[in-house]
């Protein structure tokens, strides 16, 4: 399984390192996002998310814009460029994983399926009272 999401993630892109790739989707995803937020994101120092940023960027992916309300703070955006970018990544991922399933037999396929179901059921108890964390992944959000 965890190589299977190397392979899914090492597709996306022969341009982006992984690390670069998911800061971007974390950038479309949150956008406008602050270097800060998406460094607590990924989990990562905040010089290490800039260095991210910054080759984004070089690379027309991403841009800086002023916040409204605190001219100290950037927020970034993602580009059409990088809009783009990431949706070559995510077709050239689903093609690899229609390829590998294309594979199986329907009996394996239905055993996939009720295990999807129940990974869903997990990752929906996630946060709630129900069990699971109780972290909140989304930027700028409390324990």
């Amino acid at each position: 399984m965890l190589r299977a999401a190397r392979v899914l993630r090492q597709l996306g892109s022969d341009q982006l390192s992984i690390t670069q790739s998911t800061a971007l989707s974390m950038i479309e995803k949150y956008e406008p996002i602050t270097i800060s937020e998406l460094a607590s994101l990924e989990q990562v120092a905040r010089p290490t998310a800039s260095a991210v940023v910054s080759r984004l960027e070089e690379l027309g992916y991403v841009v800086r814009l002023g916040d409204p309300d605190d001219g100290r703070i950037c927020r970034l955006k993602i580009t059409r460029s990088g809009r783009a970018h990431l949706k070559v990544a995510r077709s050239r991922r689903t093609d690899w994983l229609v390829a590998q399933l294309a594979n199986h037999t329907e009996e394996e396929l239905a055993s996939l399926h009720t295990a999807i179901a129940v990974l869903d059921d997990i990752r929906a108890g996630f946060g709630s009272t129900g069990g699971g964390s109780s972290v909140d992944a989304r930027p700028g959000a409390r324990p």
